[in-house]
């Protein structure tokens, strides 16, 4: 199995830990009565940024040429750098730092997020010395 598989298939695994976080463990508390908290927008951004990534993730995992490999490496990036910034930056979260959104679920975001970054730059290098 070559380098670029081995990263494909974890580049693919981020996402669905991402989405299956944010909708189980990190993502934002329920109030009693019902009401939707100010943070779940961010939550449902970063859900839509992990089903982004995770198609882009299995476009890079599928596809043959050299170019193509790239552009989805690229994608990938800017999409795990939406991922860092929605919550608090882009989207608004809770104002007590206590919080669940603000204390598990921003940071697990920005991980999940700073590894795709990471990944995809290896990516694109790796691509591009071939």
């Amino acid at each position: 199995m070559t380098a670029n598989k081995v990263l494909g298939y974890i580049q693919v695994a981020i996402p669905i830990l991402l989405i299956g976080g944010v909708l189980n463990f990190a993502g934002p508390c329920v109030h009693d009565d019902g009401s939707i908290p100010a943070c779940a927008q961010a939550s449902w951004g970063i859900i839509g940024g992990g089903v982004f990534l995770l198609g882009a993730a299995l476009a890079q995992l599928v596809v043959e040429t050299r170019v193509a490999r790239i552009v989805c490496a690229i994608l990938c990036a800017a999409l795990g750098v939406f991922i860092i910034l929605a919550p608090g930056t882009i989207m608004p979260l809770c104002m007590m730092e206590t919080m669940q959104c603000q204390a598990v679920m921003k940071p697990f975001a920005q991980v999940c997020g700073g590894v795709t970054v990471l990944l995809s730059v290896v990516s694109i290098v790796l691509a591009v010395r071939r």
